[in-house]
């Protein structure tokens, strides 16, 4: 968030931290990441768990659209 608010400071940025819980894997936290006015999120993320030989990792991951990025 640092890195947008400093780089983008004519942006509004917003967190949705509930989200539209489209992607199942997301546990314990999920959010959306919204610029200004633009109707789709430009980055979506949260806590998930993978199996790994035979064990559990938890991760913290996130998708950022570019394609989003590039029309605000």
């Amino acid at each position: 968030m640092i890195f947008l608010q400093k780089n983008f400071k004519e942006i509004k940025f917003n967190f949705d931290l509930f989200g539209d819980n489209k992607f199942s894997y997301h546990a314990k936290i999920a959010f959306d990441i919204f610029a200004g006015d633009f109707r789709y999120p430009i980055a979506k993320g949260g806590c998930y768990s993978i199996e790994c030989f035979d064990k559990k990792i938890d991760a913290v991951g996130s998708t950022i659209y570019v394609n989003f990025l590039r029309k605000i």
